[in-house]
């Protein structure tokens, strides 16, 4: 083949051609969208489409040539502004191919009120392409270019994220640093405090969040009829005192992502209180890691592990227990894994209680006393010997222990966990437990904040694998 016929055969099938026959032109409106598209004319990797104006490759060439550039077969016709009416191709080519494109800049956006920024990916008209575009209850920009709740303290400026899913401005947020100077009194992002106390001294709305710099505070920590959010993660607390922190007098208390670690006494009790523990822990402690009387207790997607005194001793109260790693709690004359006695509401499901320590004839993993009938399921509850559950009264259903328990789903028998001499209790592949979780569950994400479920069923306990 002459290199002229070479170079005729090269615009019509493609840059491959053209190349090898050493042509000096090229054919702008090749593409090819598949490695098996693109190889068939020895093209060795894909070639997108990037006119805006034939935004669509015809591999086929079921529009006319094959591997071609062209407009948009499905687009719609226009001959105004007027009939693209739809963010996605808010723009009439009249010019060029006399169909509905996507944008170019903001202007093209402006009578979308919904939508009035233009994503320069996708060229559609948009809610928003940065976090800078949201604000109030919705304050982060998601991959789906829609305003979002946060989700973290990192998505939002002044570095805390409310439980309402808002970013708090600094001038209501309380800034703790255990390496300031002892003279600062302000607790402002500029000059924070370097006492807990003193920032929990200050706490009255609309300045009720607390933000914790990284690091270890030593000391004991009194939320008296106060309500706080206390953003902690990448901080640990302990004190010499009983307990570390202590909720009373109907606090409203939230605390996010402190390790409540070493303690002498208890890691947290509660008394006629409302208590929120998200990600971090109660870890170590000399006594109980948690102890309530008549409060309303939320413990998720925590680590309750190794506390000599007991995992949690929870009397009374509106509870929930979700998504947690409670386990190595208790000693021969400590309380074990979970004690539960009348709750007047209990969700306690997805967690895995493990390797709780108790004396001889007491249960190691749940003790579950309630005045009615209350339900705990999908959770994993093992340990070494074969007294993990008494919860008769609670009636636990999809639930994996090593001990036979009577209820719905149950099964016998021990999981496998990444490393569970250390505490860590993911569990491993193939595990005994992974996709047996109940399939009408509603829990949307497990420990790590990771969506459930990733096969057919979630898994049992507190990790999704």
């Amino acid at each position: 083949m002459s290199t002229r016929a070479a170079c005729v055969l090269g615009l019509v099938a493609g840059l491959a051609t053209l190349a090898a026959a050493g042509c000096s032109i090229k054919n702008p409106d090749f593409c090819c969208s598949s490695l098996d598209s693109c190889r068939a004319v020895g093209a060795a990797a894909v070639v997108p489409c990037t006119d805006p104006t034939q935004p669509v490759c015809d591999d086929e060439g079921a529009h006319g040539p094959a591997r071609a550039c062209i407009p948009d077969p499905g687009g719609t016709a226009c001959a105004g502004p007027a009939d693209c009416g739809t963010p996605a191709r808010p723009v009439c080519d009249v010019d060029g191919t006399g169909t509905c494109v996507g944008c170019a800049d903001a202007d093209d956006c402006v009578r979308f009120s919904a939508a009035p920024h233009c994503d320069p990916a996708s060229m559609a008209c948009v809610a928003c392409v940065t976090s800078a575009d949201c604000s109030g209850p919705y304050p982060v920009c998601g991959a789906d270019n829609t305003c979002h709740p946060c989700a973290s303290d990192g998505e939002c400026a002044a570095g805390v994220c409310a439980q309402t899913g808002a970013c708090p401005p600094t001038d209501q947020i309380i800034y703790v640093d255990g390496t300031a100077p002892a003279g600062n009194a302000a607790c402002t992002m500029g000059a924070p405090c370097r006492t807990i106390a003193a920032g929990v001294a200050l706490a009255m709305a609309p300045r009720r969040y607390l933000k914790l710099a990284p690091g270890n505070y030593t000391e004991q920590v009194l939320i008296d009829g106060r309500t706080l959010e206390i953003a902690g993660t990448g901080s640990e607390l302990t004190s010499p005192a009983n307990p570390v922190v202590e909720v009373r007098g109907t606090a409203n208390l939230t605390v996010t992502g402190l390790r409540i670690r070493g303690g002498a006494g208890r890691g947290l009790r509660c008394a006629d209180s409302t208590v929120v523990v998200r990600g971090g822990g109660l870890e170590g402690n000399g006594g109980r890691g948690v102890e309530t009387s008549d409060c309303t207790l939320t413990v998720e997607r925590a680590r309750v592990l190794g506390n000599v005194g007991g995992g949690l001793l929870i009397t009374g109260g509106r509870i929930t227990i979700r998504n947690s790693f409670i386990g190595k709690n208790g000693s021969p004359l400590g309380l074990g894994g979970v004690s539960i006695t009348n709750p007047v509401d209990l969700d306690l499901e997805f967690n895995t209680i493990a390797d709780n320590v108790v004396g001889a004839g007491a249960t190691a993993g749940l003790t579950c006393q309630a005045s009615t009938a209350v339900i705990v399921s999908n959770n994993i509850i093992v340990g070494e010997t074969d007294n993990q559950v008494m919860a008769a009264s609670c009636a636990p259903t999809f639930t994996l222990s090593n001990q036979m328990v009577t209820g719905t789903a149950n099964v016998v028998g021990r999981p496998t966990f990444v490393n569970q001499a250390g505490g860590d209790y993911h569990l491993a592949p193939g595990s005994l437990g992974i996709d047996l979780a109940n399939p009408t569950a509603t829990v949307t994400v497990d420990i790590d904040n990771q969506p459930r479920p990733s096969g057919p069923r979630s898994d049992l306990g507190a990790d999704e694998i």
